[in-house]
């Protein structure tokens, strides 16, 4: 095993071995982070180690995951307006390039949450 599986399957094996199989360790790695570019928080290291900094930075996770999901559900306002195949080819770009970031957060979401879990705080 990695260093990688060891420190982050060690509390829930399904969730992780998915995302070892999709290689969210790899993407989070080789994909930039611009969560502060546009008014949010960078999420590329912890903010400090208290419960309190670990649950705003659950709350700051949990937006970011959102507004990804929402700029691919904004694509599909693009059917009110251009011809079908033209609007499709835009969601499916917005899938495939938000996908990755979506992947990458949700699991930092269930890391976190678990860590919580753990000092006894729900998150």
């Amino acid at each position: 095993k990695t260093a990688y599986e060891i420190v982050d399957c060690d509390w829930s094996s399904d969730v992780c071995s998915s995302d070892l199989r999709i290689g969210v360790g790899w993407l989070a790695r080789h994909l930039p982070e611009a969560g502060a570019l546009f008014g949010g928080e960078s999420k590329s290291a912890l903010p400090g180690h208290s419960t309190q900094d670990l649950h705003g930075y659950y709350i700051e996770v949990s937006r970011a995951e959102w507004v990804h999901i929402g700029s691919i559900l904004g694509a599909c306002v693009l059917f009110l307006f251009n011809p079908w195949w033209l609007a499709l080819g835009w969601v499916v770009f917005a899938i495939v390039a938000n996908a990755p970031f979506l992947a990458i957060l949700r699991h930092n979401r269930l890391r976190l949450q678990a860590i919580l879990e753990r000092m006894g705080t729900s998150a």
